[in-house]
């Protein structure tokens, strides 16, 4: 236990570390000598309609009350995946992905265990619910 809170310890102390610089550059934290990361994603371009999709995924989500602040910036990378996809299709993979950032943030696995008892029950009736779903729904 002793080892685990030291390197606990030692990664919080990195993270602040991280947070406290007024810019770092993603290129230098996942290059190696072998592969250049920024080198890798310079084609990287966003949809087109990146706005539009952005509020319409915003307006998506507080109808239902599903926004998560972090979610912006998970759901965003399907506008990189698909630069040039219809429209109608990259909106279908954004409202997907929002969901499940959201499903996975309030029940997933890393969230459950703390869950109240009533909240796990809900969880494991989706998670049963969704299992019996075919191709056929």
């Amino acid at each position: 236990m002793k080892q685990e809170q030291t390197v606990l310890d030692r990664i919080k102390t990195e993270y602040a570390t991280l947070l406290g610089r007024k810019a770092f550059s993603l290129d230098a934290l996942f290059s190696t000598k072998a592969v250049r990361f920024g080198e890798c994603c310079k084609d990287f371009k966003p949809h087109a309609q990146s706005e539009r999709l952005k509020a319409d995924a915003d307006a998506f989500s507080q109808r239902y009350g599903t926004w998560l602040e972090m979610s912006r910036h998970f759901i965003n990378c399907a506008w990189y995946l698909y630069p040039t996809a219809d429209f109608g299709r990259v909106l279908t993979i954004t409202k997907n992905l929002s969901l499940g950032f959201y499903l996975n943030d309030v029940m997933g696995r890393d969230v459950f265990p703390s869950l109240p008892a009533d909240e796990q029950l809900a969880s494991r009736k989706m998670i049963e619910n969704m299992a019996l779903l075919d191709e056929g729904l």
